[in-house]
């Protein structure tokens, strides 16, 4: 039987243990050694049971994983134990906002029973053979031991927990009437490992953290590579990227950088109408060779490329500045994505900001993705080349990737390779991000920088 399944049959036992041990009329959290004596004969109940399973890396992670689903704790029994973890936890120093207190836990992958059960891979075609099998196990946990970030936050008198950035766990600040218990299971395994892991922090917080730094897994770091030098690496990334961008496109686009300096340049010095920006739009597709029949009006392509949501501008008059500058200051398109011209996802669409300004109008080019990058270019050069007065939105940064001398900000596994400014110095300027990949990731390894690993201290009382 699989574990992730065994979870479920533990919890009622549990629950009802733990409410014949509970005093009548206790006081909820009023006082923590209560809690601690509960926990105490728990785990001395877990150890004299038979059908406890042993703490792995593959149990602990099917048990994280339904938690994450469904992080609010609703019984008060997985509350309490909770809050006893996150009061263990006093004793490191804050980290972050909101209180953030991190540990870095361990956890043996266990054996390939933990992981799974063969006659069932073997029956649903997952699998077709015994090395199948150990070859899955192998490359979902290639070492003996796995890592694990855990975080314990308050904010507004609530209290979070994540495994490796991910809301795990939850005390909302509403009471629940509800009794039924289904990650005390995890809740009790995860303070084990965090009382294993203050016992050492307590004993040698110079060893532990020597420990971190020297076996802590790169998956799990955060570091640098200049683009060029992936680039070497892996060839075939720069072909992905740059979809046949000449030299000579990137010496057009450095003058582009440079117009982009210069606000006064920028001014768009007409009066904007709904059909000049359309068909500054049919500029742009038509440079990226966006598919599309002859005869299709400007207005037409915006409306097949575009988000969709333009809130009235593709009904105004195409022709009318009055019209076009009513609809602007009416502002009500700040509700939509009028300006969203090539359409994608929250970071990968490429935008044509239209702003009025006290000498006229200025239209602003915007998409930095590296999925993107070369539209946003050919798109850029496009409007150059037609002397349309334009500002290109991070000019330097999009330069810089596309000539390959940026750097790539590498961030852990489990954090999503977007929005992560704020996970490297301001001053490196770093705009694009991935996690370490899977092929050459031992070159990747050797050529990048890696940040040091951020201390975990011991308050001193």
């Amino acid at each position: 039987m699989k574990p992730f399944y065994f979870a479920y049959k533990t919890k009622e036992v549990f629950l009802i243990y733990l409410l014949s041990k509970l005093p009548h009329h206790y006081p909820v959290n009023s006082c923590f050694y209560e809690i601690y004596r509960l926990k105490y004969d728990y785990f001395c109940w877990m150890q004299q049971s038979n059908s406890i399973a042993t703490l792995s890396a593959p149990v602990f992670d099917n048990l994280i994983e339904r938690a994450q689903y469904h992080p609010d704790l609703l019984s008060q029994g997985e509350k309490d134990v909770l809050l006893s973890i996150i009061e263990e936890l006093q004793c490191v120093a804050i980290c972050g906002n909101d209180e953030c207190r991190e540990l870095w836990l361990t956890i043996e992958r266990g054996s390939i029973e933990d992981f799974g059960d063969y006659d069932e891979y073997l029956e649903n075609e997952i699998v077709s053979s015994k090395s199948d099998f150990e070859k899955i196990w192998e490359e979902g946990y290639p070492d003996l031991v796995k890592w694990y970030l855990l975080s314990v936050k308050r904010y507004n008198e609530e209290c979070f927990l994540f495994i490796d950035s991910k809301l795990t766990l939850h005390i909302k600040k509403e009471a629940s009437n509800i009794t039924e218990s289904i990650n005390l299971q995890l809740i009790s395994w995860i303070d084990q490992a965090v009382s294993k892991c203050l016992n050492w922090l307590k004993r040698d917080t110079t060893g532990y953290n020597e420990y971190i730094n020297k076996h802590l897994p790169y998956t799990k770091r955060t570091g640098r590579i200049l683009r060029q030098d992936y680039w070497n690496i892996d060839p075939e990334e720069k072909e992905w990227m740059l979809k046949g961008l000449t030299e000579t496109d990137i010496e057009t686009l450095k003058a582009i950088v440079e117009l982009s300096e210069n606000d006064e340049r920028t001014v768009f010095p007409k009066k904007m109408t709904s059909g000049i920006f359309f068909d500054c739009c049919k500029i742009g597709y038509e440079a990226n060779g966006y598919m599309h029949s002859a005869d299709m009006k400007p207005v037409d392509l915006y409306r097949k490329f575009a988000d969709g949501r333009d809130f009235g501008l593709t009904q105004l008059n195409l022709d009318s500045p009055q019209a076009f500058e009513e609809w602007f200051d009416k502002r009500e398109w700040q509700f939509g994505h009028p300006w969203e011209v090539c359409r994608g996802g929250n970071s990968t669409h490429i935008s044509l900001y239209v702003d009025k300004q006290a000498d006229g109008w200025r239209l602003s080019l915007a998409g930095k993705s590296s999925s993107r990058i070369a539209e946003t270019v050919r798109f850029a050069i496009a409007l150059y080349n037609h002397n349309i007065s334009f500002k290109l939105w991070d000019a330097k940064e999009i330069l810089a990737m596309v000539s390959g001398t940026d750097y790539i900000g590498i961030v852990p596994e489990g954090v999503i390779p977007v929005y992560c400014q704020s996970c490297f110095p301001k001053e490196e300027r770093i705009v694009d991000f991935m996690n370490l990949p899977t092929e050459n990731r031992s070159k990747v390894v050797g050529v990048a920088y890696w940040y040091p690993v951020e201390e975990i201290r011991v308050i001193e009382h």
